[in-house]
């Protein structure tokens, strides 16, 4: 397929390989569930003893049930004739996945071959996957305005706590520390309790501890957060990346730091699978930074819009000056189509692009509202995002409390964890 054909043709039909869920490991799936939950019926109510075993069948259909739709395991290559729309894509003819069932998409690559571009549902559940490379997936991607030039992707990545053997071990010491402590507490106070006890009341903090993280991929950075902990990476601060082992994706930055993305918690044993989430990692951030090195930057309106080193009032004051095309700020008024370039790139810093919102704000229509957000939605930075939606929103005191999160430098405070 080529990617001309998906941008320019979208009505005709290409036939490619569909990796389609296995129908007969589904039925097997729903099988072990219906059979084990009648055999623990079974066994409670008239003391059928085999029937303990149906919590084990509930557990393998759950397992499965799991695979299938996170992983599309054991897949089923059939070639179907694709033609993929804004609508959807249609398959044979018939409309089998409406783009509004579709919440993400990405490349996902194969060391043996095979590369696939894959869709998933709100809940990470593959609704389609096909046979396509990187070329052809990114023009698939496009067409339903999923590519890393139109959309953030979210995956998920290691707990900092579980992705560093030194880090899980200090952790486990320190939480057998503590219940340690708590059990002598609570037997100085005369509560009853048991070293058991005690040690059971601190597993949900050492799940808690190894919940994974999120790794947001959008037009403008990449988004590391977990829990309240947070990192924000341009990509223009990217000088190159590369892969780890299994489970690891490097970034050089051009400050000379290297950031390790750990993409699963487990460190022994990585299997294809792990490789495959790795890669898919990979490939949607190196798409992201291709795109926006690509970008055309608007570096001629941002001088104007700005925050820069002024307070925030100083900045609203410069905004409405602009707006009025009063004053000292006449020679710098700027056409509408000026100020959405400069929302939309990517490239362009983050009080840059929310001044342009803010000065389109008022002259926004409900198209015009829907495309502010189509380009929060594609970014990664959780304070220009806000920012974006205030500005396509009826709030004035939403946009002024955005305003104040974005600029000057000597905002030290607003720094969150890293």
């Amino acid at each position: 397929m080529a990617s001309e054909s998906l941008d320019e043709e979208r009505s005709g039909d290409t036939r490619l390989v569909v990796l389609e869920r296995n129908a007969l490991v589904a039925r097997l799936s729903v099988a072990a569930l219906a059979a084990g939950v009648a055999l623990f019926a079974a066994f409670v109510s008239i003391g059928f003893a085999p029937g303990i075993f149906g919590v084990h069948l509930v557990g393998i259909g759950v397992v499965l049930r799991y695979v299938l739709g996170r992983r599309n395991w054991a897949s089923k290559r059939r070639e179907r004739a694709v033609r993929v729309t804004p609508a959807g894509v249609h398959v044979d003819g018939v409309l089998a996945v409406p783009r509004a069932g579709v919440a993400d998409g990405f490349f996902q690559p194969r060391a043996g071959g095979g590369s696939s571009v894959r869709l998933v549902d709100e809940r990470r559940r593959v609704v389609f996957e096909a046979e396509l490379f990187d070329k052809e997936a990114s023009a698939f991607l496009r067409v339903l305005g999923l590519d890393a030039a139109s959309r953030r992707a979210e995956f998920r990545g290691a707990s900092p706590i579980g992705s560093s053997t030194v880090m899980h071990v200090v952790f486990v010491v320190t939480l057998f520390v503590v219940a340690s402590f708590a059990f002598d507490a609570l037997t100085a106070i005369g509560v009853p309790a048991s070293p058991l006890f005690t040690a059971l009341a601190m597993l949900p903090v050492f799940f808690a501890a190894m919940a994974p993280s999120k790794i947001v991929v959008g037009v403008d950075g990449v988004l590391l957060r977990w829990f309240w902990r947070e990192r924000f990476i341009p990509l223009s601060d990217i000088a190159s990346l590369s892969v780890g082992d299994l489970r690891e994706v490097l970034l050089r930055l051009a400050s000379g730091e290297t950031v390790t993305i750990h993409t699963t918690n487990t460190r022994r044993n990585l299997s294809e699978h792990h490789r495959q989430h790795r890669d898919a990692v990979y490939a949607r951030i190196v798409e992201a930074v291709n795109a926006h090195r690509r970008n055309r930057s608007s570096a001629d309106v941002a001088l104007f819009v700005a925050r820069g080193e002024r307070s925030l009032a100083a900045w609203r004051s410069a905004l409405e000056a602009i707006a009025r095309g009063d004053g000292s700020y006449r020679e710098a008024a700027v056409r509408d189509e000026d100020l959405w370039r400069l929302v939309e790139d990517p490239r362009a810093a983050e009080d840059a692009r929310a001044g342009a919102a803010f000065l389109l704000r008022r002259s926004l229509d409900a198209d015009g509202k829907a495309r502010v957000r189509v380009a929060a939605e594609a970014t990664a930075s959780p304070r220009l995002r806000v920012a974006l939606d205030a500005a396509a929103g009826e709030s004035d005191e939403a946009v002024e409390a955005a305003l104040a999160e974005l600029g000057a430098p000597d905002d030290a405070p607003r720094t969150r964890a890293r």
